[in-house]
């Protein structure tokens, strides 16, 4: 994990933490560490620190919590992608410049947008559905706390 300590500075590269300290209880996630703040909810129930540390390796058990509104914010990402891409790949595929003789073979110009209109979509979707999933935990959380 690389740290800044400012400007004018240069990165240095942190001390792994030991075994039992606040910093231990970190996560990967991507091959970045970071700290989760409960370090309870970590570790299965009844498992000590360092063999919760053994046994996760390469593992995020830790819970992300996201809003509710959050939640909501990221479906509606989603919802937007699937609006406006497909307008978009309408308008692309009427423009004159997507098709080479006659309209009848592809350029380069269409496939570049087509990749970027699926890859797009791909995101959008994506987004969508982690928004769908957090507002169920969330929802799922709230009822339990009832």
């Amino acid at each position: 994990m690389l740290h800044h300590h400012g400007e004018g500075s240069t990165p240095e590269r942190s001390v792994p933490p030991k075994p039992g300290s606040a910093r231990a209880d970190r996560v990967e996630v991507l091959g970045v560490a970071s700290t989760c703040g409960f370090p309870h909810s970590c570790r299965p129930a009844g498992t000590s620190l360092a063999r919760a540390e053994d046994s996760r390796a390469g593992r995020h058990t830790c819970s992300v919590v996201v809003s509710r509104r959050w939640a909501v914010f990221l479906v509606l990402v989603g919802v937007w992608s699937w609006v406006i891409w497909p307008r978009f790949a309408v308008a692309i595929w009427n423009d004159d410049r997507s098709w080479a003789n006659g309209g009848s073979t592809p350029t380069s110009f269409l496939w570049v947008h087509a990749l970027l209109i699926a890859a797009s979509l791909a995101i959008g979707t994506a987004v969508a559905v982690l928004g769908i999933r957090a507002w169920l935990a969330a929802r799922k959380q709230l009822a339990a706390r009832k």
